[in-house]
């Protein structure tokens, strides 16, 4: 009985060890993101403060040597927002319902794209215009495009599941991005 009791302490002891050792490893991981959010420099997160007030559950990624990208939540809804190491704001961009496309652009995507099924569509913010980002769907062919709030396809970009993401269509038609240069 003395033997079976200590085994059991044992046990116990060792299943202690482990969830401290996840306890502690979780905290480790909680900090590296507090470290990263503490690490996006003071004039971003300013200018992040005066521009979202109402954000919650922010979180912190940079993005490359110059950019920072914020991640959060603001009136029920998912956002990213993008700024640049002085507190320059670049783009913000979030998730949108069907029912929110305006007129215009749902008029270019039943008419140009009526073969396709929607997936999903964003709104997408910059100092110079608001953009919605769709991608759509039919078999295996995924199409992203990018229109204008007048209806106007300004990038589209097409691939397929078998697509290893190392080909970022290169080859797409340059009709398809001449509207991009305007």
């Amino acid at each position: 009985v003395l033997t079976l009791l200590t085994a059991s302490l044992f046990a116990c002891g060792n299943n202690e060890s482990k969830i401290s050792e996840e306890a502690q490893e979780n905290e480790s991981n909680e900090t590296t993101q507090t470290e990263i959010q503490e690490n996006a420099p003071e004039l971003v997160q300013k200018a992040f403060t005066e521009k979202f007030t109402s954000a919650t559950d922010v979180e912190w990624d940079k993005e490359n040597e110059t950019e920072w990208e914020a991640e959060f939540k603001m009136n029920g809804k998912e956002y990213s927002a993008n700024f640049i190491s002085d507190g320059t704001w670049k783009e913000t961009e979030y998730e949108i319902e069907t029912s929110e496309i305006p007129e215009n652009v749902q008029q270019t995507l039943d008419t140009e794209f009526s073969e396709y099924e929607m997936e999903e569509a964003e709104i997408s913010e910059t100092a110079g215009e608001t953009v919605y980002e769709v991608v759509l769907e039919k078999g295996e062919t995924e199409l992203e495009v990018v229109i204008d709030a007048n209806g106007k396809v300004l990038k589209k970009e097409e691939k397929t599941e078998d697509d290893d993401d190392d080909k970022d269509n290169g080859d797409n038609d340059d009709e398809d991005n001449d509207e991009d240069e305007d």
